[in-house]
Formats: C-alpha cells, sequence, structure tokens
C-alpha cells in the first residue's frame, strides 16, 4: 500500500520537471518504463523532467496520473496540473550544460546526468536490500564493487546507487554515508559519522573508540539508528585503495578494517553474548551481551526474569554475588556496575579504568570485586559503599578529592571522610 504524500511535500516542489521526477521514482519506476506506460519516449519524459518541454495537461491527466499511482491522491494531482500549467522557459536549465563530466565522477547531485548505467544501479539496489533481510544467507552485510580503473565504479555508487536509494521509498529513511579513506582513516570515518554533531570532542572520542575495539562502529551504528525496523546505516567507502596508497600506519589500517568487518557481520537479533553465570543455588542464569545489557533467565523455561541497562557499550562480564543478592557486570564503556537482583535497581558504580573492562568476579565471600580491563590492570574492590569510605578513610587526616571518589567509586561529593 503506498503512503500517501504529506501536502507539505508537494509544498516543496516549485516546477513540474522536479514533481514529476519525484513522483516517477516515488514509484520505483524508470524514464524509460514511464515513456512506455505513457506513450512517450524516453527523450520526451527526459525533457520534460528538465523543463524543457511544455507538458500536455490533457495528455497528463488522461495518462501521467494513474501511470504514477495518483488515483487516490487527488492533492498530488492538482500539485501536478497546476505546475504543468505554469512550466515557463525560465525553469529549464541553462543552455550549454554539458553532462559529460571527464575524469570526475558523477556524484549524487549529478543523477539526472548520469544516464546508461540503470540495470546495473537496479540490480544494485536489488542487492543492497537483500542483505539488510532477516534470515538472508549472506554472512555479511557487504557489497564490493570493483573494475578496471576509470570503468565508473564511483559513479555508479555515487550517483546511481546512492540516489536509487534516497529516492526508493523501501530506504527513504535510511542513513547514507559515503566517505574516501584518505590518509586518516579512522579519523575520516568518526568525522563522516558524527558531522551531525559538528564538535570535535566527538569526533576524537569516536576515533579513540575506533581503534580500541573493532566492535565501536557496530555499536555506534546501533545507537545510531536506534530500534526503528526500517532504518538503516548504509557506509559507502569509496576510493578504497587510498587505505593502502595513502594510509602509512598499520595499526590504523587495521583498525579501519577490523571495524568495517565487524559491523558487517552484525545480525538483527540483540547481538552476541559475551559471558554466562549460574546463580549460587542455580536457580538462575545471567548473560551480557552487545547489545549494552545484561539478562537474568530461567534456566528451566528459559524466560527472561530481568533486564539490567545503563552500560553504554558492550557488557562484557558478568557474575553473581554468593549470596545471589546482587549481579555485578563489567563494560566496554570501561565501567563496573552492581545491581540488586530483586529489583534490577542499580546500587552502585566502579569507574576507575581507564579502557574497556573485560571480565569481573566476586571474591568467595563476596567482600570484594575483581576486574580486568584493557588498560592493562586489574583492580580489587570493597563490595559495600560503606566499607570502601571506611577504608579509604582511615589513613587521610583530610577529605576525598574528586580524582580518589572517581578512583574508589564514590560518587557523593558531600564530606566523606569525617574530620579527623
Amino acid at each position: 500500500m503506498t503512503v500517501s504524500i504529506p501536502s507539505n511535500t508537494l509544498e516543496k516542489f516549485t516546477t513540474f520537471g522536479d514533481l514529476l521526477r519525484f513522483l516517477r521514482r516515488r514509484m520505483g519506476i524508470t524514464q524509460t518504463q514511464l515513456a512506455i506506460v505513457v506513450g512517450y519516449s524516453h527523450t520526451q519524459i527526459s525533457r520534460l523532467e528538465q523543463n524543457l518541454r511544455l507538458p500536455d495537461i490533457p495528455t497528463i491527466e488522461a495518462r501521467f496520473v494513474s501511470a504514477l499511482g495518483l488515483e487516490q491522491e487527488p492533492k498530488a494531482v492538482v500539485r501536478l496540473l497546476d505546475l504543468a500549467a505554469n512550466v515557463r522557459r525560465e525553469d529549464a536549465p541553462a543552455l550549454g550544460l554539458c553532462p559529460y563530466k571527464g575524469l570526475n565522477y558523477f556524484d549524487e547531485a549529478d543523477a539526472d546526468l548520469f544516464v546508461g548505467r540503470e540495470a546495473l544501479t537496479a540490480k544494485l539496489v536489488e542487492r543492497v536490500f537483500s542483505l539488510t533481510l532477516r534470515g538472508s544467507l549472506h554472512k555479511m552485510r557487504f557489497l564490493a564493487v570493483v573494475g578496471a580503473s576509470g570503468s565508473g565504479k564511483s559513479s555508479l555508487v555515487r550517483a546511481g546507487l546512492v540516489s536509487a536509494l534516497r529516492w526508493h521509498k523501501a530506504s527513504t529513511d535510511w542513513q547514507i554515508h559515503v566517505l574516501t579513506p584518505t590518509a586518516h582513516p579512522l579519523e575520516n570515518l568518526a568525522a563522516t559519522l558524527t558531522q551531525e554533531i559538528n564538535s570535535a570532542t566527538a569526533i576524537a572520542t569516536l576515533m579513540d573508540d575506533l581503534a580500541r575495539d573493532s566492535r565501536s562502529l557496530q555499536i555506534f551504528a546501533k545507537r545510531k539508528v536506534g530500534s526503528e525496523n526500517n532504518v538503516r546505516l548504509l557506509l559507502v567507502v569509496d576510493q578504497f585503495e587510498e587505505l593502502f596508497a595513502l594510509c602509512r600506519s598499520d595499526e590504523e589500517r587495521t583498525s579501519f578494517i577490523g571495524n568495517l568487518l565487524t559491523a558487517a557481520s552484525e545480525t538483527d537479533g540483540p547481538g552476541r553474548v559475551n559471558r554466562v553465570a549460574f546463580s549460587p543455588d542455580g536457580k538462575m542464569v545471567a548473560t551480557s551481551g552487545d547489545d549494552r545489557t545484561a539478562r537474568i533467565w530461567d534456566p528451566l523455561s528459559g524466560k527472561e526474569i530481568m533486564v539490567f541497562k545503563g552500560h553504554s557499550y558492550s557488557v562484557t562480564g558478568v557474575a553473581f554475588s554468593p549470596d545471589g543478592k546482587y549481579l555485578v557486570t563489567a563494560s566496554a564503556d570501561g565501567s563496573v556496575r552492581l545491581w540488586e537482583v530483586a529489583t534490577g535497581q542499580e546500587v552502585r558504580r566502579f569507574t576507575g579504568h581507564i579502557n574497556r573492562v573485560r571480565d569481573v568476579a566476586f571474591s568467595p565471600d563476596g567482600k570484594y570485586v575483581l576486574t580486568a580491563s584493557n588498560d592493562l590492570t586489574a583492580r580489587l574492590w570493597l563490595t559495600d559503599y560503606h566499607d570502601t569510605i571506611l577504608a579509604v578513610c582511615a589513613p587521610l587526616t583530610r577529605d576525598l578529592t574528586p580524582d580518589e571518589r572517581i578512583q574508589f567509586g564514590i560518587p557523593d561529593q558531600a564530606p566523606t571522610c569525617p574530620a579527623q
């Protein structure tokens, strides 16, 4: 069922040719296909869309309305006919516009000048859509366009594939980013993905994440598109050879490729499960995963009992306390969190690590939490908040500094250590 065209969308079109092009692409048909249906030539349709030919209003009303699927779109019909009646010679593009780009590629803005590759473009669009289907036989959501130098690969993808996806009703909400690796691929990738934020800090943060963990692109993409079923993030990497011709850092090149491969391997499911743990009485199972959550399950029925949300990146470790009352989680966001099993509430947060935390465990008596991190340290924490304060304050004759509060996981800003 075709979605009705909003009035404000119709009002954005000020020329007949632009609206005709929009309506044709909305139907997912080429100029040639429309020409066959209405009894015009391909050239005539092309000239109509460029406002180079005066439209015949009776013909538009008799043939084009049905060909464009506008029988139930009276507002669109009225707008199309009004614009047809007001076509002026000055609407046409300036004379002398040369469609030949020389050695330059056709970009998305040149889509109307890019002709002759319609069949190949349609094949690429179909292949891209097939990669997004649930249960797809493709193990990776990756499509390579290869060919001889100068054969038009960049033009095909930019002016053909990307433009077609922008106009296709199944992919109008997709977030499409086009980039070239340049000499600094991680920086360019981070800048492209955060261009809407326009923040140097955001670029630097994402660059660091991409360099540290090959799952960063995958996690960032999932957060960027949210939970909408029809929204996808398509990353187009043009001039891929720059990764080898311009980039001089083997580590940066490896990180760039690693992030692409990990993101391309992502499925529609909740993501990889990283750790599992039984409760002390064996009546519950805890899991941690790439969906940034930890979950508790009934091992007999398989039913989900509780979800623990709060981490901003993958949850890499999970463990029950010896009495089964608490759950501790470690995450790639660098934090460790203590949760109450009965309520799912966060009880305490440990934030001393400066890199992703890989694993976590309780001591046999439950008094300590042990963590291991990519910052090359393992840390031992007192589980109980008050025990931590007593242990930290005992040798001091002053209150804690802000850095010490972070180091020992004491968030309170009120005076903590009693005056000596």
